[in-house]
């Protein structure tokens, strides 16, 4: 009996790491999880948020600013890569799959509102972030 209790609790340690790694396990109360460089305005923006459609509205505008500095960047680092066609369709590709992605977590009621376009957003953010960073996927 002591050896399968052993064998038991072996197991599930051995098992922690990967319900860590599972979709949906992170431990989103974390700041630093959560953090993201959002602007000044769209901070502002939702402080004075009185509505479901006011914070969509600042969502919505961020992600429209990120769009174009993602736009600006792609534009740039597409000039100098070595296999352009190969961008585009990873680029075409990641476009499809953010809409994708973002109508999947969208919830129903008036919250499905807010997570469609968090989503967007939040996703729009890291792939600017993405091309930015010289070393990626490299690093």
């Amino acid at each position: 009996m002591r050896s399968f209790i052993f064998q038991f609790f072996t197991l599930f340690a051995l098992a922690l790491p990967a319900f860590a790694a599972m979709p949906g396990s992170r431990d989103t109360t974390n700041p630093e999880f959560m953090a993201r460089p959002y602007s000044q305005t769209y901070r502002d923006c939702m402080a004075r948020s009185v509505s479901t459609l006011d914070m969509v509205d600042c969502m919505e505008s961020e992600r429209e600013r990120w769009d174009q500095r993602l736009n600006k960047v792609w534009k740039e680092m597409f000039s100098s890569v070595m296999s352009p066609q190969q961008w585009r369709d990873a680029q075409r590709k990641w476009l499809a799959f953010r809409d994708s992605q973002c109508l999947a977590v969208t919830g129903k009621g008036s919250g499905g509102a807010t997570d469609s376009a968090g989503c967007m957003m939040n996703m729009t953010i890291e792939r600017t972030l993405q091309l930015e960073d010289a070393n990626w996927p490299l690093s």
